[in-house]
């Protein structure tokens, strides 16, 4: 089993508290994807109506296509047991319901400004978060080992597992779906790199074990 590292999604936003969950999850339940599709209206038209010959004929065919954002999904554990065991007070009373609640509030329009607004808007009942402009959903930074990525939190999906006599959950997993944002991000832009870094390593060794076994 590997071992269990820190993960972080982070509100990014100017105010001066934005929204941070730190959580433990194993890596090998990333799971990454990532589709191509053709845009054209009939399969004629996916090859520009010419022949493909030849290497120097496949920009007719892949001209054609485009590249949809890459989605995560990812498995984490909201345990608050050794916490409770050491005497956490908010631990103790709460359990793990205040990771809950801010994985909730990632999915939430929020006033796009000072964290005491924030709190303040919550208490007025009578607006409609959904439909008013001042809400906006916000981007969020996923940090985990030496990457980071902006995206958009899509869903959330919390199992409670475990329950204080409060009936106050202290053990939960949570199932999060991410979509990347790519346009024009620094960060996207900084992992597109180090991405093509990664390739470009295993393209030389590949042909180096190729070269050795031929020679």
């Amino acid at each position: 089993m590997a071992n269990q590292i820190k993960g972080f999604l982070v509100e990014y936003i100017s105010s001066t508290l934005p929204y941070v969950l730190m959580f433990d999850f194993n890596p090998e339940t990333i799971t990454r994807s990532r589709t191509v599709h053709s845009g054209a209206k009939d399969d004629s038209a996916e090859t520009g109506g010419k022949a493909v010959t030849s290497a120097l004929d496949t920009s007719n065919v892949t001209q054609q296509w485009v590249t949809a954002p890459e989605n995560f999904d990812i498995e984490i554990l909201l345990d608050a047991t050794d916490r409770i065991a050491e005497g956490d007070p908010i631990a103790t009373l709460l359990g793990v319901q205040p990771e809950i609640d801010t994985l909730r509030e990632m999915t939430e329009p929020q006033v796009q400004g000072p964290s005491g607004l924030r709190l303040l808007d919550a208490l007025d009942q009578l607006q409609d978060r959904a439909t008013d402009k001042k809400h906006k959903l916000s981007m969020y930074l996923f940090i985990w080992g030496i990457q980071i990525l902006p995206v958009m939190v899509r869903s959330v999906s919390v199992t409670a597992e475990a329950h204080l006599a409060t009936l106050i959950p202290y053990r939960a997993k949570a199932r999060i779906s991410m979509q990347v944002v790519e346009e024009d991000q620094k960060f996207y832009q900084v992992d597109r790199l180090r991405q093509a870094v990664g390739a470009t390593v295993n393209t030389g060794r590949t042909a180096i074990s190729v070269l050795s076994g031929i020679l």
